[in-house]
């Protein structure tokens, strides 16, 4: 066997050996890119499609301004907004909601 025979097979497995280094690090990064990706899409559903209509917040705020009307003074008005409506959603649930509404006893809806 000639020297630049040994040279070739030995340039040969060194390229062999960079290119597995090399796919290694590409899927190490493709990884390091869609596995977040996935999870942040998973979180994403199930919040959206499980918790989203359940975690419902009162909040209320006082609204002081010498430009509001004194006929105005104690109007409570609702804003709701963002029913994430899906097949899991029932009448149950949408009752509660509208009865947390109703409790506050507003005088207008939005």
């Amino acid at each position: 066997m000639k020297r630049i025979d040994v040279d070739k097979e030995i340039i040969e497995e060194i390229d062999e050996e960079e290119k597995k280094v090399s796919r290694k690090k590409t899927i190490i990064l493709i990884l390091k890119i869609v596995i977040p990706i996935i999870i942040i899409g998973i979180l994403s559903f199930v919040t959206l499609r499980y918790i989203g209509n359940y975690g419902i917040v009162v909040k209320e705020t006082a609204i002081y301004n010498s430009k509001i009307n004194d006929d105005l003074n104690g109007l409570k008005i609702v804003h709701f907004d963002s029913l994430l409506y899906s097949e899991n959603l029932d009448k149950k649930e949408i009752d509660r909601l509208i009865g947390k509404i109703n409790y506050t006893n507003p005088d207008i809806i939005i």
